[in-house]
C-alpha cells in the first residue's frame, strides 16, 4: 500500500498551474520537523479542487496536514546527461492542523479521488514496472 501522512510547514507559497491536458495543479514544499535541529522535506502535488483550495487557503508558514501517496519521477538536463530521480507527494486529502482537539478552520478535509488517477509513465518513469502477472506475485 502506498500511504504517506504528514503534518508540516509550508516552506513557500504554493505554485500553480495547468497541465497540458488542462488539469490545475499546484506544487509546494512542506517540512516535517524530525528533532529540535533537523527538519525533513517533502514535495508535493495536489490536483483540481484539491490544489485549488490549497493556494487559496496556505502561504509560506502555514500547517497543514496531508495524505496521499508517494510518486517517483525523472528529470535530465540534457539528451546526453544523467537523470535524476524526484520524489513527490501526491496530495489526496488535507486538513488545517487542530488546535486543542478541533479544527482551525471550518473548511472540509478533500475526498482522495478528487486527483486524477496517474499514467504509469508518471508513476513509473523510466519504464520500471510494467505490467505485473501473477506469476511475478512471490505469495
Amino acid at each position: 500500500m502506498n500511504c504517506i501522512f504528514l503534518s508540516g510547514y509550508l516552506g513557500a507559497d504554493p505554485q500553480a498551474g495547468t497541465t497540458a491536458g488542462g488539469k490545475k495543479f499546484c506544487r509546494f514544499r512542506i517540512g516535517v520537523r524530525y528533532n529540535k535541529e533537523k527538519s525533513d522535506w517533502f514535495n508535493c502535488v495536489a490536483y483540481d479542487g484539491t490544489a485549488e483550495s490549497i493556494e487559496k487557503f496556505f502561504k509560506k508558514g502555514s500547517g497543514i496536514e496531508i495524505r496521499g501517496r508517494v510518486s517517483t519521477r525523472k528529470w535530465s538536463p540534457g539528451p546526453d546527461e544523467k537523470s535524476h530521480t524526484y520524489w513527490d507527494v501526491i496530495v489526496g486529502q488535507f486538513e488545517f492542523p487542530k488546535k486543542n482537539g478541533s479544527a482551525v478552520s471550518d473548511v472540509d478535509t478533500v475526498d482522495m479521488n478528487s486527483f486524477p488517477p496517474v499514467s504509469d509513465e508518471e508513476a513509473l518513469p523510466g519504464g520500471f514496472g510494467g505490467p505485473v502477472d501473477d506469476d511475478d506475485i512471490p505469495f
